[in-house]
């Protein structure tokens, strides 16, 4: 097994999570960002931009789960924060081994909106 962590990045500046992930180290995730090294591009020109303005952006966890939820967690946060308002950098929905109807049946109104199929 394993825990999996679901995490958001924050533009501290307008509370805005742009970006939701999902690592088995946090810490080391954390540093990565702080360095500017996260896997999206999008992301990091963005802690770009929050640097220059004389803030730093937030790393806070969503969730944990077992390695075997990590995509439908992942996928739950990355629906949640968007339909909570928050305007999302990531591309795509981390999601597999599910039709639509059953991602439908699962998630209910949380639903992804996209799939990997």
């Amino acid at each position: 097994m394993g825990k999996v962590y679901i995490y958001g990045l924050v533009d501290t500046r307008n509370n805005n999570i742009f970006y939701v992930g999902s690592t088995q180290k946090p810490e080391e995730r954390k540093r990565k960002y702080i360095n500017q090294g996260g896997t999206s591009l999008a992301a990091r020109i963005l802690i770009r931009e929050i640097k220059k303005s004389g803030v730093e952006h937030e790393f806070i966890i969503l969730d944990e789960c077992d390695k075997e939820l990590r995509d439908e967690r992942e996928s739950f946060w990355i629906q949640k924060c968007k339909n909570d308002g928050n305007t999302l950098l990531n591309k795509r929905v981390p999601y597999y081994g599910r039709t639509h109807e059953a991602a439908r049946q699962y998630y209910g109104e949380f639903a992804p909106t996209n799939f990997n199929d």
